[in-house]
This record gives C-alpha cells, sequence and structure tokens, in this order.
C-alpha cells in the first residue's frame, strides 16, 4: 500500500496535502481610512437633506409649546422606543437560543439586535412619503436613549454566553448622534434662509 508523505507543517498534521482556499489580504489602513471617511460624507450628505424637509419654524413653535405635540407623535416615537429596545434585543436573544448559535455568534447577534437605528430609516420615510420630523426624532431618540439602553441589554441577555462585561462604543454612540443632529440642523436653516 502506499503511503502519504508527511505534511509536518504547523496546523496541518492529517498527512493530507492543504487544499487551497481563498488567498487571504492584509488590511489596508488607508483604504479602511477613506472607507470610514466616505461613509462620515454620505451619512452627512443624508441627514442634510433630511433637514432640508424640515420646517425650522414648527420645531421653534413646538419648542415653545409642547402641548401644541400631536399624541400620534408621541405615540409613534414610544412604539419606536419599544420595538428597538424591548422587542428588537428579545427577538435576537430568542433566535440565537433557537438556533444554537456558538457564543460568538450569538453574541455578534445580540449587538447588532441592541444597537440603535440608523439613517436609513430615514431614507425610506422620505422615499415613501412618511412623516419625516418622527424618522428623524425616532433616531434621534433611540441614539441618545442606547447610551443606556444597550449596556442593560448587553449586560441583561449576554449572561447565556459569557460572564464577561460588553463594551459599548459610548464614543462612537456620541459621534452616530452628532452625524444625526448637527446635519439636519444645518439643513433646516438652509431650508429657512432659502
Amino acid at each position: 500500500s502506499k503511503t502519504m508523505p508527511q505534511n509536518t507543517t504547523e496546523g496541518n498534521r492529517t498527512g493530507t496535502t492543504p487544499t487551497p482556499g481563498p488567498r487571504m489580504v492584509p488590511p489596508n489602513a488607508q483604504l479602511i481610512e477613506a472607507f470610514n471617511w466616505f461613509n462620515v460624507a454620505v451619512v452627512t450628505a443624508i441627514m442634510l437633506a433630511m433637514g432640508c424637509t424640515l420646517k425650522l419654524r414648527e420645531l421653534i413653535r413646538v419648542l415653545k409649546q409642547p402641548s401644541q405635540i400631536d399624541r400620534r407623535f408621541l405615540v409613534g416615537v414610544a412604539i419606536g422606543f419599544f420595538c428597538q429596545f424591548i422587542l428588537l434585543p428579545l427577538v435576537g436573544f430568542g433566535l440565537a437560543h433557537a438556533l444554537q448559535y456558538s457564543s460568538m455568534t450569538a453574541m455578534g447577534a445580540l449587538v447588532v439586535s441592541c444597537c440603535p437605528g440608523g439613517t436609513t430609516s430615514n431614507i425610506l420615510t422620505y422615499w415613501n412619503r412618511g412623516d419625516v420630523a418622527l424618522s428623524v426624532t425616532m433616531t434621534t431618540v433611540s441614539t441618545v436613549l442606547a447610551l443606556g439602553m444597550m449596556p442593560l441589554n448587553l449586560w441583561l441577555y449576554s449572561r447565556s454566553w459569557t460572564h464577561e462585561v460588553a463594551v459599548v462604543p459610548y464614543k462612537e454612540i456620541v459621534v452616530a448622534l452628532a452625524m444625526i443632529l448637527i446635519p439636519v440642523t444645518v439643513g433646516m436653516l438652509v431650508k429657512f434662509w432659502a
């Protein structure tokens, strides 16, 4: 009988020849940095455009007389909060257990389900002629509340897979909040002066 030559390279002690796989390209720091700046520019432009759809006078009127806020608006924000920080993490937790994810995959799914919403909802709301003011408000509220709700949800649900403390990216959340509020405010001012 023929014997296969032993391959003694590290990581392959089975005696078989390794199969060629995809070649891993080392990350290019400049490309990653350029991609990050591109994302910042795109999100800023989107939120600036969303701000141009809002009316500064209405915002000032509501801030001066909060009793004028439509109850349906407040109900919409409350529903958004419930879905974003109670229902979605619970669904992520349940799916991770139902599908028997590994600890690493389950924690990834949990982190994604605990993150605040992004600007995509604002674009979809605008395209579908929805209430952009409500969408921007919900995005802003969920980003602010994520400072407290994200650690709470991660602490509550991650104990099934790990006893380590999850690290919450506070700096990134504050940057995301600034990337929402500053361009929207500038957009409203552009519309006001135009």
